[in-house]
């Protein structure tokens, strides 16, 4: 390990074994770093400093350096800039605030040794290499731009936010910022083959690579469960329903899916929903639309999932575009519960065979087929689950991600 080049990581999102989707990502990716043998500093950007950070082991013993965030402060040129295009420092400033703060960071760490790596979570922490040079690896989650505007089309669906000059132009600067970012770094690391794909064709010369995302219990893969035939079909439904992305699934099923299911075979279906429910405008919309439907039951947010997952048939995920519910997806491939997805939502993952190891429908009325397979026959559930569980092994596994990374490292820093 002596020989061994430190890992400086940033990130906003704090790494935790459970909760969202993006901070189990930034906890198996940290944890790939020291499963590689590598000295490694945690470098959190927090509003709050006092915030407690608990981390459980492998982790335990990392390095850990808390920087306090302010409110952001625009500045009247950076504004200016990111509407007339120039200069590109100046509009990425204005469009990830946090920038200024995290460059300052990564200078001081450059000046003791310009031959470490630093990684970057995210788009907005990893805009602050521009302008730098070093070993950056940018772990990318999302095609930003396109999830930008998929965002506001769900905003506009309760209350309109932004023109359509605005959203654009916002759109096309996240573009360049990405272009700018890409060049910067010596590795761009995606989560699922859409990223991968479309970044290679959309950046000339970006180094775009596939780095698998394993879960961080694996303990559940020697676990079984069992199926009965009862006419019957349990749900599960994971995520806050504040938050953008599980809002879309929800919406998507509530609004359209159910909506044309007959009312004696909604009889059979329950759907149970897991997540923040706060009262607060996307929580609140869903819920009014749930109203009318008895068999929808919300439990709020629940610390321990593994009575679900073993309790259920199924899991639901419909969101109407690819991004953080795919994470969900690997976890109950882990945990052998069946996926039950939009092709949106399950876009990019790889190794995905329908009816082999998950269930995919192209719209409402697919996915209400499936659903009507289910009630009368779950046997199919049992193999499916056992061959996501093989997939997760052979594709996403603690194991394989490390290897990826080094790799990649090896290859390009």
């Amino acid at each position: 390990m002596s020989n061994k080049k430190k890992i400086y990581f940033y990130t906003q999102v704090i790494p935790a074994e459970t909760g969202s989707g993006a901070s189990v990502r930034v906890f198996t990716n940290l944890r790939a770093y020291l499963d590689l043998g590598y000295s490694v500093e945690l470098i959190l950007f927090l509003e709050d400093l006092n915030k407690n950070i608990e981390l459980n082991k492998p982790l335990k013993l990392i390095e850990i350096k808390k920087i306090q965030i302010g409110s952001n402060n625009y500045k009247f040129f950076e504004k200016l800039a990111f509407y007339i295009g120039f200069p590109k420092e100046s509009i990425l400033n204005h469009l990830f605030p946090v920038r200024r703060i995290v460059k300052k960071e990564i200078e001081k760490r450059l000046a003791e040794n310009n031959s470490d790596i630093h990684h970057f979570e995210y788009l907005n922490i990893a805009s602050s290499i521009v302008g730098l040079d070093g070993n950056f690896i940018w772990s990318n989650h999302d095609l930003n731009p396109e999830r930008y505007l998929s965002i506001q089309r769900i905003r506009n669906k309760i209350k309109k936010r932004h023109s359509f000059f605005s959203k654009h132009l916002k759109y096309f600067r996240l573009r360049r910022s990405e272009k700018w970012i890409a060049n910067h770094s010596k590795i761009m690391l995606n989560i699922s083959e859409l990223e991968t794909n479309i970044y290679q064709k959309r950046i000339k010369n970006v180094n775009s690579k596939l780095l698998p995302f394993s879960w961080p219990e694996e303990k559940f893969l020697s676990q079984s469960k069992v199926w009965t035939n009862d006419g019957k079909l349990r749900m599960l439904h994971v995520g806050s329903l504040n938050s953008m992305v599980p809002f879309s699934s929800l919406d998507f099923i509530i609004r359209k899916l159910f909506k044309i299911i007959p009312k004696e075979m909604l009889k059979k279906i329950e759907l149970i929903v897991v997540g923040n429910n706060p009262n607060a405008t996307f929580s609140n919309y869903i819920k009014k639309l749930a109203s009318d439907y008895e068999n929808i039951h919300f439990l709020g947010y629940v610390e321990n999932l593994d009575s679900l997952f073993m309790d259920t048939d199924i899991q639901i995920v419909c969101s109407q575009f690819s991004s953080g519910l795919r994470t969900r997806i690997v976890e109950s491939f882990v945990r052998g519960l069946p996926v039950l997805s939009t092709v949106s939502a399950s876009n990019g993952l790889y190794g995905l065979e329908n009816w082999k190891n998950i269930l995919i429908g192209k719209n409402e009325l697919e996915i209400m087929k499936i659903i009507t397979d289910l009630l009368t026959d779950k046997s199919p559930l049992e193999n499916i689950a056992i061959c996501a569980k093989k997939l997760y092994v052979e594709k996403y596994s603690r194991k394989v991600h490390s290897k990826k990374l080094n790799n990649f490292i090896n290859f390009y820093t």
